[in-house]
């Protein structure tokens, strides 16, 4: 018997007329069979009683108004690859899952004096939404509640312990409701179960303030995500555009220059059922996290293959200079590792927003720059306040939204940074030490180029350039003498240098009057990249990397 049960009989049995010291017999309330359900919320894994924020009982009082809550049981808690509403049983195998955490629990007590034969009537409206199974991994379904909405249970099934899973969201809070019938008495519960759904995203270049349908609120809260999305000197160009790939980050200090080569991408889920306070009435919190897997590869003049390098990233960390997805590296499939900053979200129902802007601002000393980023986004549930962070912490309530952004660069003729776009490209040719010579160099890349770097050293004594390979030894097709070509009004030298079938350098004297002469360690430096795998891009999906 509930508590408010036991003070009313208590309070009218003292307050009853009596007649010769005899409570009248319309008082019944001592006869009356007690009929109990306790219901406990989600977000725990029953199996090994480990809580990930859930796991409370509704409190008798609560049970029809606040009542209990789940979440669509969407997701792949155990990490097999499988859907856990498809999936059978949900347990853990290995450190890429955990076991069922998504599930109500439901305790039907046997009522006192019940007896042999006489029986207890379980319905479930809405109960196309809901399964019930007799263990906390699913493994066994009590099919009748599922799919016509009751179950009749003996005196020697009770008590009993059932496990509710959501497999579509409320419409309404606590719009699915379990009834306990027991010689016309009842007790009820109530549920409500809540998804989230990825609406769309921003990849586009976009010269707007955007989303359009933001709440402004949002704009002076404590999450403002959007001045930073939509303020010039921050993530837009100088062009003004806000989104998609190609250059952003306007330079203070030079306006109308960008600092960084990359994407700008923006994300939209919502939450449902809306128009509940899911923080005031059931202590819901919502976050947006993600999941990166990057790989980075720099090519040094001084190698004559680009080499992989790990990108700073939090743990579980580099792998062979990639940056694994975490379920790729013996973690659970739900751990984020991308999420060290909450200045990106808005996690305030019933719209929620992510922005990210993976790019670079410029190779050091490399010549060619490759980075190819794979991520997933996706929105987690907690029942607890918590510094989120990069720690499993709840359940994911959405969809994982996959997409990726990859970019290759080079060091252009005059030393700047820029898109690489074709599939065979050479960089500079870039001048070295001393600097600042009037000279001019040009690259042909021939029939049968390979991914080299080269060097044309002067050698002051004969006047010639010579070409050699990345170890700087050596001499590739010979010392190449000068030929007079005309300039007018004057005369300078050129010379031809040629790694034949492959590359072709032309060094060319100044033009100024009287031309000035190269001189000692005059260096010109430039490197063939070959790569049918060149992709300048932000778009929705995983791609497969490699150069």
């Amino acid at each position: 018997m509930k508590l408010i049960q036991l003070l009313v009989c208590y309070l009218s049995f003292f307050s009853a007329p009596y007649i010769y010291g005899q409570m009248l017999p319309n008082f019944v309330c001592t006869n009356e069979p007690t009929v109990n359900m306790a219901i406990f919320d989600g977000l725990m894994d029953w199996n090994s009683g480990v809580s990930y924020s859930g796991g409370k009982e509704v409190l008798p009082a609560d049970e029809t108004t606040r009542g209990a809550i789940i979440i669509v049981n969407k997701n792949d808690t155990d990490g097999d690859g499988i859907e856990d509403y498809v999936d059978p049983e949900v347990v853990s195998l290995g450190a890429n899952g955990r076991n069922e955490i998504d599930l109500a629990k439901l305790i039907i007590e046997k009522p006192p004096g019940m007896i042999s034969g006489e029986t207890v009537i379980i319905t479930v409206n809405n109960f196309a939404r809901v399964k019930f199974y007799n263990h906390p991994t699913k493994l066994v379904e009590e099919t009748d509640l599922h799919t016509i909405g009751s179950i009749v249970y003996q005196s020697t099934d009770l008590p009993k312990i059932l496990y509710i899973e959501s497999i579509s969201p409320s419409t309404v809070q606590g719009d699915i409701v379990v009834t306990m019938d027991y010689k016309g008495n009842l007790d009820i519960v109530h549920l409500t179960a809540v998804t989230v759904d990825f609406r769309r995203s921003w990849l586009i270049n976009a010269t707007c303030v955007c989303p359009d349908n933001i709440d402004p609120t949002v704009l002076i809260g404590p999450q403002a995500l959007f001045p930073i999305v939509n303020t010039i000197m921050t993530v837009q160009s100088f062009d003004g555009s806000n989104y998609g790939f190609g250059h952003f980050y306007e330079d203070p200090i030079n306006p109308g220059t960008d600092q960084f080569l990359g994407g700008r991408a923006l994300y939209e889920f919502e939450v449902t059922p809306g128009g509940i306070n899911y923080n005031a009435i059931f202590g819901l919190n919502f976050d947006i996290t993600r999941q990166i897997e990057a790989q980075q590869w720099k090519f040094k003049g001084s190698l004559d293959a680009p080499i992989p390098e790990c990108i700073s990233l939090s743990s579980p960390g580099c792998v062979s200079g990639v940056e694994l997805f975490p379920y790729h590296n013996g973690h659970d499939n739900e751990l984020p590792n991308d999420d060290n900053s909450a200045n990106d979200e808005h996690n305030t129902p019933p719209l929620l927003y992510s922005f990210d802007s993976p790019g670079l601002m410029g190779m050091g000393s490399s010549r060619f720059g490759i980075i190819q980023d794979n991520f997933h986004e996706f929105v987690r549930v907690s029942l607890s306040p918590t510094a989120w962070g990069e720690n499993l912490i709840g359940s994911r309530i959405s969809e994982k939204v996959s997409w990726h952004m990859f970019i290759n660069v080079r060091t252009g003729q005059s030393n700047n940074f820029e898109l690489d776009p074709l599939p065979t490209s050479n960089s500079g040719p870039l001048t070295s030490a001393p600097f600042g010579w009037n000279g001019t160099s040009v690259v042909n890349i021939l029939a049968n180029p390979i991914n080299r770097s080269y060097w044309a050293l002067f050698d002051v004594v004969t006047d010639t350039w010579q070409l050699t390979d990345a170890t700087k030894t050596g001499n590739i097709g010979g010392a190449m003498a000068w030929v007079n070509i005309a300039v007018p009004p004057t005369i300078i030298k050129q010379w031809t240098l040629e790694d034949p079938m492959r590359a072709r350098l032309i060094i060319t004297e100044d033009t100024s009057t009287p031309p000035i002469p190269f001189g000692l360690n005059n260096v010109f430096a430039f490197t063939i990249f070959d790569s049918a795998n060149k992709a300048n891009e932000i778009a929705l999906g995983l791609k497969v990397s490699g150069y």
